[in-house]
């Protein structure tokens, strides 16, 4: 894989921005005890509605963001 830009790569600006909350995440099958995405939700008539993900962490980030995240986890919240 190419670093740095290649030819079809194409930067543009983003003239819209939101707020999104952290609802969950999928965890990574490539990076053990990491994080492959993030599940974003955004405030929609007073509720939160899912809104999609990211998923470009690095190997590193990953791991340490599990660690973080696994310490927040609302655990009565989580079988509902």
């Amino acid at each position: 894989m190419p670093v740095g830009r290649i030819a079809d790569w194409l930067k543009i600006m983003c003239g819209q921005s939101d707020s999104f909350v952290i609802v969950g995440y999928e965890p990574s099958i490539d990076v053990p005890g990491g994080i492959a995405s993030l599940l974003l939700a955004a405030r929609r008539d007073g509720a939160l509605a899912y809104v999609g993900s990211f998923g470009r962490l690095k190997h590193d980030e990953a791991r340490r963001l599990r660690i973080h995240m696994d310490k927040l986890i609302d655990r009565s919240r989580s079988s509902r």
